[in-house]
């Protein structure tokens, strides 16, 4: 990929993972009155959280645009669409089934995708420890550790998967809130 092109596609990646978390916080906002505390995400932590995760895709996209050959900005950039969708879908589902029933489609399918999307950042930072300062294994005996690590979490999503699936009645049972008393049907 050419400098320019690859300069193009991080600067999008990133823009959309920030926009993602930006919505996700100005949800949040709307909610912070609608929604029981025990489900909501606005708290001082929370949105420290969120403010420090727009750092990821930013940090991404100014390594990937420098330095498009090394792995490590595109890491970034894909734990920063990881992070903006967790966020984001979570906040989707609690405003269209707590906070405003019905309000937003697809409620259910945006906390089913909260509950299971979070493995991707985990797996890029797994991975960006392996492959950091380079962006390669520092040599072939790092290969077996690298699969390792790659089937390690592609059993985690499929785990996460089959548990966001079983949950979908009551999604935010996994996001690791109470699950909510009121009805969500």
């Amino acid at each position: 990929m050419r400098a320019r092109t690859a300069g193009r596609v991080a600067g999008c990646t990133a823009a959309g993972s920030v926009a993602l978390l930006v919505a996700g916080l100005a949800l949040a906002y709307v909610d912070r009155q609608l929604v029981p505390a025990s489900l909501t995400g606005w708290t001082v932590s929370s949105i420290s959280g969120w403010l420090v995760d727009v750092a990821v895709p930013v940090a991404g996209f100014v390594l990937a645009s420098r330095r498009p050959e090394n792995r490590i900005g595109w890491l970034f950039l894909i734990a920063g669409v990881g992070l903006g969708l967790v966020v984001f879908s979570s906040q989707d589902a609690l405003h269209a089934l707590v906070a405003a029933r019905g309000s937003l489609p697809a409620g259910r399918a945006f906390g089913w995708l909260a509950n299971w999307i979070w493995v991707i950042q985990t797996t890029m930072l797994a991975f960006l420890f392996l492959l950091f300062p380079t962006g390669r294994l520092r040599s072939r005996r790092w290969r077996p550790a690298a699969w390792f690590v790659g089937g390690a979490f592609a059993l985690t999503a499929v785990a996460a998967l089959i548990a966001a699936t079983h949950s979908w009645a009551h999604p935010f049972a996994l996001l690791g809130r109470p699950a909510f008393s009121g009805q969500l049907n």
